[in-house]
C-alpha cells in the first residue's frame, strides 16, 4: 500500500528544497532570491514564446506562422492566442484557415529548438505583428541585417516595419501622455 505524505507534507519539503536550491544558487551566481526568482520567469517566458524560426516561411505571413503554430505545436484555442497576440479570435480563425490552405503540414518538431524567440509580452502593444517582432529584436540588440537574416526578409522591409513602429510608439507616448490609454485594441 502506497501512503501519500499529507498536504503540509509536501508543501514543507517542497519549501525546505525550494530554500536548498536558492541557497545554492545564490552561493554559486551571487544572485538574491528576487533576482533568481526574475531569471527563472524570464526564462519561463521565453520557452512560452514563439520560435523565430516558424516566421522564416516564405509562403506564410507573420500572423499565419504564429496562429498556425500556436494552433497545432501547442494546442492553443482562438480565445488564448487572441489575448496573447491581442487580436480578434475571429480574424485568427481565418487567418488560421488561410494558412492551412497555403501549408497543409505541420511545421517540423526542429522548431522548438530555435534558439531565439519571442515572448508572449511583445505583443503587448498595439503594433502589427511584425512590428511587434522587430521592436523586440531591437529592443534585444539585433540589428536590421540580423532581424533581416533572422526572420529572412528583405534588410529595407525591416528597416521600413521598425520605424513605423518606432513612429506609432512615439505618437502613442504623446497623445496618452497624461490621460488613460485607450484599450481598442483588447478584446478581453
Amino acid at each position: 500500500m502506497i501512503v501519500k505524505p499529507r498536504r503540509e507534507d509536501r508543501e514543507d519539503g517542497g519549501g525546505l528544497f525550494e530554500e536548498l536550491v536558492y541557497n545554492y544558487l545564490s552561493s554559486r551566481l551571487n544572485l538574491s532570491k528576487e533576482e533568481i526568482l526574475k531569471l527563472a520567469a524570464k526564462k519561463q517566458e521565453l520557452a512560452n514564446g514563439i520560435p523565430v524560426d516558424i516566421l522564416c516561411d516564405n509562403v506564410l505571413s507573420s500572423l499565419e506562422a504564429i496562429v498556425k503554430y500556436l494552433r497545432e505545436n501547442k494546442n492553443y484555442s482562438y480565445a488564448r492566442i487572441a489575448l496573447i497576440l491581442r487580436r480578434n479570435p475571429k480574424t485568427l480563425a481565418v487567418s488560421y484557415a488561410v494558412a492551412k490552405r497555403k501549408k497543409p503540414l505541420p511545421f517540423a518538431a526542429t522548431v522548438e529548438f530555435s534558439k531565439v524567440r519571442i515572448p508572449f509580452s511583445a505583443f503587448d502593444v498595439p503594433l502589427s505583428i511584425l512590428e511587434s517582432i522587430c521592436s523586440y529584436l531591437k529592443s534585444q540588440g539585433h540589428s536590421n541585417a540580423e532581424i533581416a537574416r533572422l526572420l529572412c526578409k528583405d534588410q529595407k522591409t525591416i528597416w521600413t516595419v521598425c520605424k513605423r513602429a518606432e513612429q506609432k510608439l512615439s505618437q502613442k507616448s504623446t497623445t496618452y501622455s497624461g490621460g488613460e490609454e485607450s484599450s481598442n485594441h483588447e478584446y478581453y
